[in-house]
């Protein structure tokens, strides 16, 4: 309604409320002492050349770096106090931080590399204050989920997609292909999963493959691509199409998982009206490899939480 009333006037007005939508259902179906803001993480850094000693606090031996501009932070501030708030925009520890959301109107080739660009510098700040956090005998803190959350593919004046699933998960994989080693990627956030409304999901994951002579690898690390709408039964039981959006329920069981691994309940957070899924398949769905045929030990590495050690090894 908001895009009909001022078309193209401004359409920055038209983004922040999208966020807004999307952040008042995460705050209606997040626990209580949960919360969604957009703002800044701010993380402490090893201190600048040149810093003058003399008076200097031995207690507090950083400098600090704050991250780009956030869309939706999700944050727990029951234990850990914000840094700056002014009603949801906030400045936030990085402890506290449970997730990041990108939220994009129209998603395209471009505006997924921008988004990337910005998962990458953000994963190595926050590597770079873990490291900082242990050398300084600091609790680390469990990386936290980094989502891309779109409300539909930009099309062309022909209709035209400007992206496609397969082409989504394949400038992903390359991506970090080409920015991140796997020893490296310990503790290291990456981008969970773009959801695109009522369109499509991309999501990290290990992939072990049935076919490995066709595949060229046996497992691998890197994004899949799914239908990002259920899979429902029409007037006829035996019959079934994909309809109704899934990608909002997706994210939020993302972020349920993110909050509670231990506690994580899937009988409430995956729940659809078919029961016994047909094998029926879609050309969205699709597997690109990032990381292929790895060590355990590296692919350990890459799903760990927190900085593994060399002695970790044995």
């Amino acid at each position: 309604m908001l895009e009909h009333v001022i078309g193209s006037t401004h359409f920055p007005s038209i983004g922040q409320y999208k966020e807004r939508l999307l952040a008042k259902v995460l705050r209606d179906y997040l626990p209580r002492t949960i919360e969604v803001g957009t703002g800044f993480v701010l993380f402490p850094c090893p201190l600048e050349k040149g810093v003058d000693l003399e008076n200097f606090d031995e207690l507090n031996q950083a400098s600090f770096q704050p991250s780009r501009q956030c869309d939706i932070i999700v944050f727990d501030s029951s234990t850990v106090p914000v840094i700056f708030r002014d009603d949801d925009f906030v400045v936030v520890r990085p402890e506290s931080v449970k997730a990041i959301i990108e939220v994009k109107g129209s998603l395209t080739s471009k505006g997924l590399r921008d988004t990337l660009e910005n998962a990458i510098e953000f994963g190595q700040k926050w590597r770079q204050t873990q490291q900082f956090y242990r050398d300084h005998h600091q609790e680390q803190a469990n990386r936290p989920g980094l989502f891309l959350m779109a409300w539909q593919v930009k099309t062309n004046r022909t209709g035209h997609r400007q992206i496609t699933p397969s082409r989504t998960r394949e400038i992903i994989a390359s991506t970090y292909r080409n920015h991140l080693l796997a020893d490296e990627a310990d503790a290291f956030p990456l981008l969970e999963k773009v959801l695109v409304y009522d369109d499509f999901e991309i999501t990290n994951c290990c992939y072990m493959s049935e076919n490995p002579s066709e595949t060229g690898f046996e497992y691998a690390e890197g994004w899949a691509s799914d239908e990002g709408r259920y899979l429902r039964s029409v007037s006829n039981k035996d019959k079934f199409e994909w309809q109704g959006d899934k990608t909002i329920a997706t994210l939020l069981a993302s972020l349920h998982y993110q909050l509670n691994r231990s506690g994580f309940n899937r009988f409430f957070s995956y729940t659809d009206e078919i029961r016994h899924l047909p094998n029926i398949s879609s050309p969205k769905i699709g597997f690109s490899p990032t990381w292929i045929d790895l060590p355990s030990e590296q692919f350990r590495r890459i799903n760990s939480d927190r900085l593994i050690e060399d002695s970790d090894n044995s």
